[in-house]
């Protein structure tokens, strides 16, 4: 029982869902401490790059995500939060006092590296099995905290479902019943899919 977490009736399956990836975003606030008047940006408009500029958007810091997908990044600026095209951030350098690498691609860590400011951090959401070489002297020079981060607390997550501080269900591209066989697996591999979900009533 110790490793079951009650959902609240007022919380629906739809959003239930989202637990897992919105608990992974809070763990971002409990290694770093991001304040109003820091400016951050999220790399990624994937699943979880999505929640966690949900979750950063809540500390009222100068937010940003980065993404390549102009429909994902208007779920976002439906929020209010800001968003921008992934080429029209290539140039920046040295911005951003917390930059979220969540782009789930090699090359994420290398835009964080130019992206943040001297004596900034950089949160490492992304897990690839491509290696690409980054310029360690940069972060040794410029004094970039770099921090790993995975799992989070689910609890945190449950109560920002319940008082609906953070809404998932946009995320949801669509509901396929069961019986779909495997037609479910290839429509959930499309890339303007964001979470495909099985329905087995």
């Amino acid at each position: 029982m110790q490793n079951l977490h009650i959902i609240p009736d007022s919380v629906s399956d739809r959003s239930a869902v989202f637990t897992e990836p919105l608990a992974a975003a809070f763990e971002v606030l409990e290694q770093v401490d991001i304040k109003p008047s820091h400016r951050v940006a999220v790399l990624g408009d994937g699943k979880l790059g999505l929640l966690v500029a949900m979750v950063l958007r809540r500390t009222a810091c100068k937010l940003v995500c980065v993404g390549k997908r102009h429909e994902r990044l208007g779920i976002l600026s439906k929020l209010g939060i800001e968003t921008m095209e992934a080429s029209a951030a290539r140039n920046i350098e040295w911005e951003y006092d917390v930059v979220v690498d969540a782009t789930g691609s090699a090359s994420g860590m290398q835009d964080a590296a130019r992206m943040v400011k001297p004596r900034g951090t950089i949160v490492m959401k992304t897990t690839v099995a491509d290696q690409r070489a980054i310029d360690l002297n940069a972060l040794v020079i410029n004094e970039i905290t770099v921090t790993g981060s995975r799992c989070g607390p689910f609890p945190k997550a449950i109560e920002a479902l319940k008082k609906g501080e953070v809404d998932p269900e946009p995320l949801i591209s669509c509901i396929m019943n069961l019986d779909g066989g495997a037609a479910i697996l290839e429509n959930a591999k499309r890339k303007d899919v964001i979470k495909a979900l099985i329905s087995i009533q």
